[in-house]
């Protein structure tokens, strides 16, 4: 009884984990679209270095 608790304590824990990491490579493969193509730059990697971030940041923030 026990084992099959935790059994579907894991599998529950799995399909979380799963979609946790779909959500995240969803979320990323946005950024980059929208970085290349609504903001018209040619590397869409870009948008993963810390100055494009510094850029934004000072954008949202106004310094």
């Amino acid at each position: 009884m026990m084992t099959d608790r935790l059994r579907f304590v894991g599998k529950q824990l799995g399909i979380l984990f799963l979609i946790l990491l779909i959500a995240m490579v969803i979320f990323f493969a946005g950024l980059m679209i929208g970085y290349s193509v609504i903001g018209s730059h040619s590397n869409p990697w870009e948008i993963f270095s810390p100055s494009t971030w510094g850029q934004v940041f000072k954008k949202l923030t106004g310094n």
